[in-house]
């Protein structure tokens, strides 16, 4: 279970001027019609024991525009580690983005995923999980 308490906010001014790691998680979907899931990717930052959300990027996409949005979001947040969930569109990203020499990104299944990164804040030897302050108003997504 993921508990609020875990987490805290930070003002930008705040934030680390360079990272040991940064990570990013996706969550695929399969069509871009009104009825559809998004897909989702969230980018962290790793400085020390501390996580920082730097990005959640949240859109309908079909498979063309979710494969560049892939290869965007890892170049312009610099990322070390993808992962993509094993399972509908991301199965075919896999292996499309293996087939061109990228980097093997770390697959992981939405349950192992979510049972490894529970315990890290309940641990007194980590730090937290921080995400932006939100301005009023404005949702920290980015859905354009």
């Amino acid at each position: 279970m993921v508990k609020a308490a875990w987490f805290r906010n930070y003002p930008a001014n705040e934030l680390p001027e360079k990272f040991d790691q940064v990570v990013q998680s996706w969550d695929t979907a399969n069509k871009s019609s009104e009825l559809s899931d998004f897909s989702v990717c969230t980018s962290w930052g790793i400085k020390g024991k501390n996580l920082y959300l730097l990005h959640v990027l949240r859109r309908r996409m079909e498979y063309p525009e979710l494969k560049r949005a892939v290869c965007e979001q890892c170049v312009g947040f610099e990322a070390s580690v993808g992962l993509i969930e094993d399972k509908a569109s991301g199965t075919q990203l896999i292996q499309e983005l293996i087939e061109q020499g990228l980097r093997s990104p770390a697959i992981s299944r939405r349950p192992t995923r979510s049972c490894a990164c529970t315990p890290r804040p309940r641990s007194s030897r980590t730090g937290l999980s921080i995400c932006p302050r939100k301005r009023r108003g404005s949702p920290n997504t980015s859905t354009s």
